[in-house]
């Protein structure tokens, strides 16, 4: 069960950092 929470910690936080990284490039070419 810990495994599995880090699990989807990990890739909830991978998950942010590409949408933030989305957002950025959205904003700078917009």
């Amino acid at each position: 069960l810990n495994l599995l929470i880090s699990i989807m910690g990990r890739t909830v936080g991978a998950l942010g950092n590409l949408t933030f990284v989305l957002c950025i490039i959205i904003f700078i070419f917009a």
